[in-house]
């Protein structure tokens, strides 16, 4: 055996092949556990036999990720909570009888296998994107002050917490609500988030004056930002204490849903491959709006998060139907060209990771052709208008005009209105 170090992602590969070797000696069902620090171990369903033998072999593989020769195999029988491992959330069936589960404190809810929630009482669309700067706060606001104009109520609400961006342009300081997204966090970890704090949480923009609708927003922050960073800090550990992200996103926005009753609610999801994001993105039954410009940065990004997925049927179901990719800042010059060039680097991206294999006479299975005007990896173009730069919606409204907005966001306008149509006929304002 070479006295090079065995690297974090050679492990992982090592142990299942030395489960899929060793298949008849295991036991029962096998579950390999890749812990926080990245050390693994091998649940089995019956005690595995010659195991002194197999835990030899498997620690000399694994290098420093062995937890060490006597803790290698854990054996059902012998565990407190068997349910832990073989009934996890985050269970992933790797063969029939070989399963995976990842131990991780941040990002799991982009890997763990989601139960479908019961049908949200109003269409809820996520802007998201891995990289900042791509015009999805503005994209969100003008959907926003668009749906205000049809005379409809619309909830925003602003997720990004380590950057609040959205509720900065819909509110003016002094028009925060008292509390924001942070406290429903930090009161839930003490299980004090209830109809009441929501009440709290809600107040009215100006951007929707003049119009026969409502914007509606959930900021980031409250009135107190002097206790914000120290709020911050807790969101992950309150989440951990008591429900995860998803869970309590969830009730917020079923509360809000039943308050408010709007035609829709839009979430702000911070940039990145982030917690909050992941519960958005993979568990809240969202039309989630993937904005991309056309970098290599951009799309190596969004390849690190697709690649989690790979095609895993059961992880992507719940979830596949409702993304789309939003083109943003598209050039003024050379447009056709450049969305083209989009669109295609965009179906690459889905065909390696979330579209089927499948024959063509199979119909039913998740697939597209590059030119189908109704698949995710087509782009909703957002073009990119100078005047936009410095769009101040409530402190400075008139600066942009409605046909300077049309120009740069018609055609997402569109794709909305056609989604709600689809989706919702929407609640009475």
């Amino acid at each position: 055996m070479s006295n090079k170090p065995v690297r974090f992602d050679e492990a992982l590969d090592r142990a299942l092949t030395f489960c899929r070797q060793h298949a008849g000696g295991l036991g029962g069902d096998v579950v390999v556990v890749r812990d926080v620090v990245g050390r693994i171990r091998i649940a089995t369903t019956e005690p595995a036999r010659d195991v002194d033998v197999l835990a030899r072999g498997l620690h000399a593989l694994l290098g420093a990720w062995s937890p060490g020769v006597a803790q290698l195999f854990l054996a059902k029988p012998d565990l407190l909570d068997p349910s832990a491992i073989f009934q996890a959330p985050e269970l992933r069936r790797i063969e029939p009888r070989l399963g995976l589960v990842e131990r991780w404190i941040t990002e799991t809810d982009w890997v763990r296998p989601a139960t479908p929630p019961p049908p949200a009482e109003a269409p809820r669309l996520a802007f998201f994107g891995v990289k900042g700067g791509v015009g999805r706060s503005s994209a969100l606001v003008a959907v926003a002050r668009h749906l205000a104009e049809q005379g409809g109520r619309v909830v925003v609400v602003d997720l990004d917490l380590e950057s609040p961006g959205v509720s900065a342009s819909l509110l003016p300081p002094e028009g925060r609500p008292r509390f924001g997204v942070v406290d429903w966090f930090v009161e839930g970890g003490a299980s004090q988030a209830d109809e009441d704090l929501v009440g709290q949480l809600v107040t009215s923009s100006g951007m929707a004056a003049g119009t026969t609708g409502e914007i509606r927003v959930v900021s980031a922050a409250g009135e107190r930002v002097d206790t914000y960073v120290t709020k911050l800090g807790r969101v992950q550990t309150a989440s951990t204490a008591a429900r995860g992200f998803a869970e309590q996103l969830d009730q917020l926005l079923r509360l809000l849903e039943r308050r408010e009753r709007p035609v829709a609610l839009l979430l702000d999801c911070r940039a990145g491959i982030d917690d909050l994001a992941a519960a958005v993105v993979t568990r809240l039954s969202t039309t989630s709006l993937l904005f991309a410009v056309d970098t290599p940065q951009t799309w190596l990004a969004y390849r690190l998060l697709f690649s989690t997925w790979h095609r895993d049927r059961a992880l992507l179901e719940p979830f596949r139907d409702g993304l789309r990719i939003v083109a943003g800042l598209v050039p003024e010059t050379e447009r056709q060209r450049y969305l083209d060039r989009l669109r295609n680097h965009a179906y690459d991206l889905f065909a390696d990771y979330v579209y089927e294999e499948a024959a063509p006479e199979d119909i039913h299975s998740f697939n597209f052709d590059l030119d189908d005007e109704t698949a995710p990896h087509r782009p909703i173009p957002v073009y990119w208008r100078r005047e936009l730069q410095d769009w101040d919606p409530v402190g400075s409204p008139d600066t942009v005009t409605e046909e300077q907005i049309a120009a740069a966001f018609g055609e997402l306008l569109s794709y909305v209105d056609d989604l709600l149509g689809r989706e919702a006929e929407g609640p009475a304002p």
